[in-house]
């Protein structure tokens, strides 16, 4: 499969995410993520990195340097200007991966990475100021694979066109476009305790059910 630079895939998170717009700090801490989840999930489905371009370690999680600088210092103006049709499987891939983790904080998710062996197996490295150590996506243990294609096998199956995903409360919320929520489904979901993986939530005969 064709590999792809990574600010052509940056160019599909800004056109899809809007916390990816924000030009703040988070919003770069976000489409690092992004970029990274993205670069995962095709490794372990391809095996081989997304870009052409390999991640970097920070304190905070892995780093394109490409677009974390153009971000920094350039409201992403040669990402933006990047023009180029992404195939289908990858396109599959972005979507999930935005679906997934797209409505989290950039917290939660340089917390996630930083549970992932690529970027654990050089901690000590990625916490200096003053070096930063390539990462690894190879790194990724069999067990991590394994379980990263289940996640992505179930999302896979999913017509995730069809769902929503908001964040109310605490929590990831992910619902069918055609499920209407009033005042009250609002109150409870904003009442709920937080999860650490996203609530999908149905009504049945005019309840709302969630797990």
């Amino acid at each position: 499969m064709e590999k792809y630079n990574v600010t052509e895939i940056a160019k599909w998170f800004y056109d899809n995410n809007n916390k990816v717009t924000e030009f703040s700090y988070d919003g770069n801490l976000m489409l690092q993520k992004l970029l990274y989840f993205a670069d995962v999930y095709h490794f372990v489905n391809n095996n081989d990195n997304l870009y052409h371009q390999k991640p970097i370690g920070f304190a905070n999680g892995p780093v394109y340097n490409l677009t974390f600088w153009d971000y920094s210092r350039n409201n992403l103006q040669e990402t933006i200007a990047t023009n180029r049709d992404i195939d289908n499987d990858t396109l599959k891939i972005l979507k999930i991966v935005n679906f997934i983790y797209g409505n989290y904080s950039s917290k939660t998710l340089s917390d996630i990475t930083h549970e992932q062996s690529p970027w654990k197996n050089k901690e000590e490295d990625c916490l200096k100021s003053y070096f930063n150590p390539q990462i690894e996506l190879s790194d990724l243990t069999a067990e991590e694979i394994e379980d990263l294609r289940d996640v992505f096998e179930l999302y896979n199956d999913m017509e995730i066109d069809n769902f929503k995903v908001d964040k109310i409360g605490d929590n990831v919320i992910i619902y069918d476009k055609t499920l209407l929520l009033d005042e009250q489904d609002y109150s409870t979901l904003e009442s709920l305790p937080k999860e650490n993986d996203s609530i999908f939530i149905e009504k049945i005969d005019g309840e709302l059910v969630y797990g």
